[in-house]
């Protein structure tokens, strides 16, 4: 069975549209740090070695932690909806298992209580013949 997701929708999107930021973040963060390193060589001032600008490389941490952030909040927003429609279907399920044992309680009751109708007691038990032992109707004396 399929999970549902009814209820909350926008957040399930924000969730979906997080993860493809972050996709989209650290894609961009590695192509400025690529296109730094080795086509702006002398338009953006910073750090250089061998003729090329080293400053881009500061890009990829910054773009694997908002990568990271970003993901991590999609996953979450994802996992929550993700719970929430476990927990309904669950609730769900069992409020119907609570009213089939209740059927299959109350159907037995009526069975027990129609066959008690219909059967007869047993008969007593034949009077005892022998003395019981605390009996002091024998009188020792």
């Amino acid at each position: 069975m399929e999970p549902q997701y009814n209820k909350y929708k926008g957040l399930r999107l924000l969730g979906w549209l997080a993860q493809v930021l972050a996709w989209v973040t650290l894609l961009l963060s590695v192509v400025a740090a690529l296109a730094m390193l080795f086509f702006m060589r002398d338009a953006w001032p910073g750090v250089r070695f061998a003729g090329r600008n080293l400053t881009g490389l500061l890009l990829l941490p910054m773009g694997l932690y908002f990568f990271v952030q970003l993901y991590i909040i999609g996953g979450v927003l994802m996992l929550l909806t993700d719970l929430e429609a476990n927990t309904r279907r669950s609730a769900t399920l069992f409020e119907q298992l609570l009213k089939q044992s209740q059927e299959t309680t109350s159907a037995l009751k009526r069975m027990s209580s129609r066959a008690s109708m219909e059967m007869t007691p047993p008969p007593p038990p034949p009077p005892s013949t022998t003395p019981l032992m605390g009996d002091e109707s024998e009188g020792v004396g």
